[in-house]
């Protein structure tokens, strides 16, 4: 047809937020795979009828408002139990344990059988432990955005936790606000494309004679924090500290990311949710030497709206919350996702260029393996301890 779309936005800005994806009255839009493995919209020119709807609500040609937080806490749990699987200090699990209780319907971040990741709707308790703990890759959010503007015009309390991209293409794509819904965004470090870590998981079950697993664990409040651990039914099958992962330590280090995480709009103090929920980088330097065991692995929780105000003070008259109050500033300080995109790394096209001869595994291994194998050498604990000793007169 003359009048249909070529291009939504500028390729590399497209984040995948699947806003466009979403408002397509004609279906013309699917969301694909390109080359590396990145989901990017793809328009059916047949069924595109020019309409612009794409193009005006994307959150990379019309940007949305963005707020400074009202208020900024480090905060934990203190039901420890209930924080274990928790990447940090287990706010946003209690957020959505309010909604719920309140008969209300949380979006989420969830594996499914295969480890696609998605956004998916949940109702019941038993529904939000699978949204526990940070999973590093890109989320699927596929037509959850109709799903939950279905649920807010049937009156439904509704919490929608996602990256601060994909918050931003709610907004654009509901139009108004509701009255109903409390949106979360991430302090994001960038995404990796879902079908990395598919390939990952599928090499690690390969070399290691596991036969089938069903949790992948980055982070919790245990001694495998920031190891990457595969589970079945609650026993241990593989474990590997971020360090001498290949998966994880590309994804760390920016070298994995998605072409538009290291020119991300979203990486500031400016938040687009309600509430704004990650890890408290360097908490620990800015309380006495008594709160410094406290506030290990707290969550950095910015109240960016009136309608966060109000949810944070609803789940503090119900739940055992622990806080302190901070500046914006304090949590800008040593938190790189709040001052900007995360750089590209040195090795990024060396990356790229081996993805395109031997996909994924291939060549995040040919790129890494021998840096990795340096690591684990004991004679790495020789060039690590001069930068230890440096840290510790920098501390004094």
């Amino acid at each position: 047809m003359p009048n249909s779309i070529k291009q939504i936005c500028n390729y590399n800005d497209c984040t995948g937020c699947c806003a466009c994806f979403n408002i397509c009255a004609k279906q013309a839009i699917a969301m694909v795979e390109d080359s590396f493995g990145e989901i990017h919209p793809q328009i059916d020119e047949n069924k595109c009828v020019g309409c612009k709807m794409c193009q005006q609500i994307c959150p990379i040609n019309e940007p949305v408002e963005k707020n400074t937080p009202k208020y900024c806490f480090a905060a934990w749990s203190e039901n420890i139990a209930f924080r274990e699987k928790c990447a940090s200090g287990g706010i946003a699990s209690l957020l959505s344990k309010y909604v719920v209780e309140q008969g209300g319907v949380v979006y989420g971040a969830q594996y499914d059988n295969c480890f696609n990741v998605k956004t998916v709707r949940a109702s019941t308790l038993e529904e939000l432990e699978t949204f526990k703990g940070s999973k590093y890759t890109h989320c699927f959010v596929g037509n959850s955005f109709k799903k939950l503007q279905n649920d807010l015009q049937n009156g439904l309390l509704c919490l929608y936790i996602s990256t601060p991209c994909q918050v931003a293409g709610l907004r654009k794509y509901l139009k108004k606000k509701y009255d109903n819904l409390i949106t979360a965004d991430l302090i994001c470090h960038g995404v990796s494309p879902n079908s990395y870590l598919k390939q990952e998981i599928e090499l690690i079950k390969k070399e290691n004679h596991i036969s089938k697993i069903d949790n992948v664990v980055f982070r919790c409040n245990s001694s495998k924090n920031f190891h990457l651990t595969f589970w079945e039914k609650g026993k241990l099958l593989f474990d590997k500290i971020w360090i001498h992962s290949f998966y994880f330590r590309g994804f760390l280090q920016g070298i994995t990311l998605r072409e538009n995480c290291y020119s991300c709009r979203f990486a500031e103090g400016l938040r687009v949710g309600d509430f704004t929920f990650g890890d408290f980088i360097g908490i620990a330097d800015l309380v006495s030497e008594n709160e410094k065991q406290k506030v290990k692995n707290s969550s950095c929780v910015l109240i960016n709206t009136e309608q966060g105000v109000k949810y944070w003070n609803l789940i503090n008259q119900i739940y055992p919350i622990a806080y302190i109050e901070k500046t914006l500033s304090d949590a800008i300080k040593k938190s790189p996702s709040l001052k900007g995109a995360y750089p590209r790394h040195p090795l990024r096209n060396k990356f790229k260029y081996l993805f395109s001869k031997y996909s994924y595994n291939g060549a995040i291994r040919k790129l890494l393996g021998w840096r990795i194998y340096l690591h684990k050498s004991p004679i790495s604990y020789f060039y690590r301890i001069p930068n230890k000793i440096i840290k510790k007169i920098k501390a004094k």
